[in-house]
């Protein structure tokens, strides 16, 4: 596993836009902006959001014709200053290449940033984009700042992909962290957070991995057939967290030896606010009883007031694959379920995260997603050094 500090979170998805029927492809390639891709890469942030592009290098995008499709290899470098009066905690780009399609879409989110006033910051934009020819001379790549968020937790942009949840969620994570390790320090001194870095560090390595990819219905069905294992209906363990707002009052999905299906959850609102959103964080355990992370199963977004019960069901079929573990190599056997809530958003914009004791006393810790900011301290320990990790966390 790699330890170094991950600036970038991308999310992806497949280019699925129509161009229009009118669009002439040249023999060579695309004609217009993309005979020079720099000059197709529009950059833009929104009159309303203290955020400033003061730089932008995009030479070293690369466009490629393969047969009917245009593969767009987007290396765009940016230099943001930030305009607002409090530290920025985070940002995130909204990458468009044709905003009226229904994909086409890509984010690039950049969390756990300490960026002070009037203080400018690298962005690094690399993405790979897939269009059909033939390619209109006026189409070009939108990068739009979808949104940023402060210090004090206040948010600007249009977040057309709810970004605002996501940073308050990494940003209410890295505070958390941040606060564990001072402790750590204040009480144990630079020994003791040593220490702790070196747990954290070896808990990640140790830590088993799965991949979860979304798959086609072929492939899962032949997926089922090497498996030969008839389908059954799992039921889903809660890993209660005794200071969450929600509870998971039940869930499924069907299993078929490496393949699970439809999850299903249903949970109960125990506190005094109404939710907005919420993510069930979804284990799966082998035969030898060893857990591993498969994903999340996100609410609809429904409203659920104080005491009443809401349910998720997500129609997808995802295959599970192990892909580094010394003791089970191969194809997992899917032999039980289990869940814990993982983040929840209340109706008025504040947001709940497990607090590290929660994590640590249902062992949660040894398996969970680490967050960002805790990666990053330890890509500041292993680049440069203890000192350096203790002068970090001392800037907030």
């Amino acid at each position: 596993m790699c330890m170094r500090s991950k600036s970038l979170a991308v999310t992806a998805l497949l280019m699925g836009a129509l161009w229009p029927p009118s669009a002439l492809a040249q023999p060579g390639g695309p004609r217009g902006p993309w005979a020079n891709p720099s000059n197709a890469i529009r950059v833009s942030v929104a009159p309303n959001v203290p955020l400033s592009i003061a730089g932008k290098d995009a030479s070293q995008t690369r466009v490629q014709v393969q047969g009917s499709l245009m593969i767009i290899e987007l290396r765009c470098d940016l230099t943001l200053r930030n305009e607002s009066s409090q530290f920025l905690r985070g940002v995130t780009f909204a990458v468009l290449t044709d905003r009226h399609a229904a994909g086409g879409k890509a984010t690039v989110a950049m969390p756990s940033l300490n960026i002070e006033p009037e203080g400018t910051f690298p962005a690094k934009l690399n993405l790979r984009l897939i269009r059909p020819l033939p390619a209109s001379a006026d189409d070009v790549i939108e990068v739009d700042v979808d949104g940023i968020l402060l210090a004090d937790l206040t948010f600007y942009g249009p977040d057309r992909f709810h970004s605002q949840r996501r940073m308050k969620v990494w940003e209410t994570e890295a505070s958390r962290d941040r606060r564990y390790f001072k402790s750590v320090l204040a009480s144990g001194g630079t020994q003791g957070l040593q220490s702790e870095i070196a747990a954290s560090i070896d808990r990640q390595l140790r830590r088993p991995r799965l991949e979860a990819r979304l798959a086609e219905d072929t492939v899962a069905g032949a997926f089922r057939q090497v498996g030969n294992q008839a389908e059954q209906r799992l039921e889903l363990s809660s890993i209660s967290l005794s200071e969450a707002p929600i509870e998971v009052v039940s869930g499924a999905a069907v299993v078929d030896g490496v393949t699970a299906r439809s999850p299903q959850v249903t949970v109960r609102n125990i506190s005094r606010k109404p939710v907005r959103y919420f993510e069930i964080g979804w284990l799966v355990s082998d035969p030898q009883g060893r857990r591993y992370v498969a994903g999340s199963v996100p609410s609809s977004g429904a409203h659920v007031p104080p005491g009443a019960v809401a349910s998720t069901d997500t129609q997808r079929e995802y295959v599970f694959q192990i892909v580094s573990s010394p003791q089970s190599a191969g194809r997992l056997a899917i032999s039980g379920m289990s869940g814990y809530v993982s983040q929840v958003e209340f109706e008025d914009g504040t947001v709940w995260v497990p607090p590290r004791s929660s994590l640590v006393n249902s062992r949660l810790i040894e398996i969970a997603p680490v967050s960002a900011e805790e990666q990053r301290l330890m890509g500041v320990y292993e680049n440069l050094g203890l000192a350096s990790v203790v002068q970090e966390l001392s800037k907030f």
